[in-house]
This record gives C-alpha cells, structure tokens and sequence, in this order.
C-alpha cells in the first residue's frame, strides 16, 4: 500500500444506549477500539453521510473510521455515501461486523466473501457496486453450557442481548485481536495477517 492512501474502516452496529455493548455491535466496539489504538480524532456525526466519523493516521495512511447511524439494516446507505465522499477504492474499504457463526471471540479475516446472514452486510453488498473489499468478522456465538446462556435463545434476542461478565474477557480478547489483525494487515498485508489471526 502507498503512502497516504486513504483508507476506510466501518464498523456495524445499532446507534442509540439501548443497543451500546451489545453483541450486534461488536463492529462498533472495533473501531472504537482502533480510535483508541491510534488516537484519530474524536467521533463526530458527519449527518450528510449517515455516520459517525474518526479521521487520523496509521502506518503513513489516512485512516478514517465510519459508524453508520442508519442501523443495521440499512448499513449500505452509509458505505455507499462515505466511499463516495472520499472516493475509496473497494480494496481500501474494510467493513468490521459480529458473526454467529464463530465462537464467541474468534475473528476471520477475508479479502471478500459473502454476506452469509448478517444483514448489514446484505444491505452493503446490495447496495455497493464491488463484493470485494476486505471484511473482518468477529465471533459472537455463545449459547451453550460454557458461558450459561440458553442453546435455545432465540437469535434476535440473543444478538441485542449484551455480554454477560463471563463472556467480557473472551469477547474483548477478540476485540484486541481483530484490531491487531488490521494493523498487521495494514503494515505487512493481508496474507501475513490471515497467517496469523485466523
């Protein structure tokens, strides 16, 4: 990667304290974690973009780190709107969300995939004219006897449902690494970062 690419990376999630630590919003935690990491700027909501937006350096890079206030759903709005207005290439746009189908904790890096069943991702994917840009996925999957939430749950309840203090030091370990994920990504590439992370 040149120096002084601009690069964007999203995080998913619902805006508003009801939704805040919640599993759906693992993709928020992330790039909370990044703006932290790097020190970019504070967030602001940019409305004209349907976001919150974090703008600093990393690596000789632009970065600027985007939360969608569209809500989950309607993701793509946001994607389409902030990759328009800084005018991103698909291979520098990396979209950060919770996956049910990982172990809680667990996170997978890709150069693209598909949407599998996460809606936010359904919405980017329709509305994004490129399926290839890179995703990182973090596992939010913990019904069962270790953590002692109900196999049974129901899937809408469970992903709104926040973690419980049993789970926190899992799901934050992930949290850490999927940020260590993009930075090794962003210094060495991808390739050497899947080596390692996933």
């Amino acid at each position: 990667m040149e120096k002084n690419q601009k690069i964007i990376i999203v995080g998913l999630g619902n805006v508003g304290k009801e939704y805040e630590g919640s599993r759906h919003n693992a993709g928020f935690t992330l790039v909370d974690e990044l703006q932290k990491n790097w020190s970019t700027s504070d967030w602001k909501e940019e409305k004209s973009l349907k976001a919150f937006i974090s703008k600093g350096e990393f690596n000789s890079k632009n970065v600027i780190l985007v939360k969608p206030t569209t809500f989950m759903n309607l993701s793509g709005e946001a994607v389409v709107l902030v990759t328009n207005y800084y005018k991103i290439e698909p291979e520098n746009l990396w979209v950060c969300y919770d996956d049910l189908d990982l172990p809680l904790g667990k996170i997978r890096l890709r150069k693209d995939g598909s949407a599998g069943t996460h809606n936010g991702m359904k919405s980017i994917q329709e509305l994004y004219p490129s399926k290839t840009f890179p995703r990182l996925r973090i596992g939010i999957e913990s019904r069962g006897e270790e953590f002692g939430v109900p196999e049974q749950m129901n899937t809408s309840d469970f992903v709104l449902r926040r973690f419980t203090d049993k789970e926190k030091s899992v799901i934050e370990l992930g949290i850490q690494n999927g940020a260590k994920a993009i930075e090794l990504a962003l210094k060495e590439g991808m390739a050497s970062a899947m080596n390692q992370y996933n």
